[in-house]
């Protein structure tokens, strides 16, 4: 998370306290700090059942802290993405559209990322908890692939333009 930091509680909430301060003054000349996961904010320390980003975003004022969700992260920490959107309601203004398969590794990746749509992600559930929480951005980001990368983004764009009806 930044330099010194520690896999702690209490090196998140401090993290949190940083992050809340730079956010404040990044609000203050009209820009927005974003947050983006990996599967490991939603890992839980001893004594406290909340996931690590849910500490963060608790920790922070929502107008000084976004969460830029990466739904395939939120997928492999083992959480549901529409309910993680709906739980960071109107702090999730744009997300990192990706998509996985499980169980299956690309590389030295801990996961295997797909086109949208090619692999385990509800979409429907995605697109709706995205009008209640209000997402501005879906932003398509294919970080390895199986075949030729601009075929997966063609391949992702086909299915954003069918399930959106753009």
């Amino acid at each position: 998370m930044m330099g010194d930091f520690k896999d702690t509680l209490e090196a998140w909430k401090t993290g949190a306290a940083r992050l809340d301060a730079v956010g404040a003054k990044l609000r203050e000349v009209g820009m927005r700090l974003s947050y983006h996961n990996h599967d490991w904010e939603f890992q839980t320390f001893e004594g406290d059942d909340r996931a690590k980003l849910e500490i963060l975003m608790a920790e922070t004022t929502p107008g000084n802290l976004c969460a830029e969700l990466d739904l395939a992260w939120v997928k492999a920490g083992g959480s549901d993405p529409a309910e993680i959107m709906l739980k960071f309601k109107d702090r999730c203004p744009m997300i990192h559209a990706k998509d996985l398969v499980e169980g299956k590794r690309l590389l030295n990746r801990r996961v295997q990322f797909v086109p949208l749509g090619q692999g385990i992600l509800d979409w429907d559930a995605i697109f709706k908890a995205g009008r209640e929480a209000g997402v501005e951005w879906y932003i398509y980001e294919q970080d390895n692939a199986t075949k030729d990368i601009f075929e997966c983004a063609q391949e992702s764009l086909d299915f954003l333009k069918k399930s959106l009806s753009v």
